[in-house]
């Protein structure tokens, strides 16, 4: 029973990861365009995406993150305290807009400890790496479907850069789907090819709004693929 309930809630948290981007995207929803503040400002922050990196990273804290970080080799340790040195330096004497860029640079640690918790959690077996890979194809899919249907209904002039529900500026959605297209390829090496559409998907996407200079997140969401699938498929 406890297993079953385990299993269960592993794969909970990998749907909510996977598709964290589909829930932006369904609360800002507006059949003509985005326009609303209360759309605008769960947009501009990706504020569900927020409280999932949020919740898995209280999840991981309770599961031993702590005592996984602090554990890691000093050069890690010491690269990590340099990018908070940095990071912050900038944001209190370098930036034209101090309060902003503070409130942006804590959103970017929230992301680091996010990836930190997503890996402390994979490594540890409590969430499951073939389940998170896979609910992050799927909801990319959930994602470009509604996309595609929104296009295809709007009747009236919107930006299209910037008025389309989900993640706002096209170059969000080429940055989510450079990452998918690549975790697909990885994916594609073994069989399963039915994720094939994904990465179709994806790439017209990053072609599309002219994302090539995104070649990075491709090859590390590749590698990202090969590693997550290679031991499930």
């Amino acid at each position: 029973m406890n297993s079953f309930r385990s299993l269960t809630e592993a794969r909970l948290l990998a749907f909510l990861i996977g598709f964290a981007p589909v829930l932006v995207l369904v609360l800002t929803w507006d059949s003509h365009g985005v326009s609303s503040q209360f759309a605008m400002g769960i947009r501009e922050y990706a504020l569900p995406i927020l409280a999932v990196e949020g919740i898995v990273i209280g999840i991981a804290t309770l599961s031993g993150l702590y005592r996984w970080l602090v554990s890691a080799p000093r050069y890690i340790l010491v690269a990590a305290a340099g990018w908070l040195v940095v990071a912050f330096y900038t944001a209190f004497l370098v930036a034209i807009n101090p309060a902003l860029s503070i409130f942006l640079t804590f959103i970017w640690l929230l992301h680091a400890l996010f990836a930190a918790a997503v890996a402390f959690l994979c490594r540890k077996s409590k969430l499951s790496s073939s389940d998170l890979a896979s609910a992050l194809l799927w909801g990319f899919i959930f994602y470009a479907f509604a996309i595609a249907v929104f296009a295809l209904q709007v009747d009236n002039w919107i930006e299209w850069v910037t008025d389309i529900p989900g993640l706002g500026n096209l170059r969000r959605v080429s940055v989510y789907a450079t990452a998918i297209a690549g975790l697909s390829v990885g994916k594609l090496i073994w069989p399963g090819r039915w994720l094939a559409i994904t990465a179709s998907i994806a790439a017209f996407f990053t072609a599309f709004f002219g994302a090539a200079f995104l070649a990075d997140f491709f090859l590390f969401a590749f590698a990202m693929g090969e590693e997550f699938f290679k031991n499930y498929i």
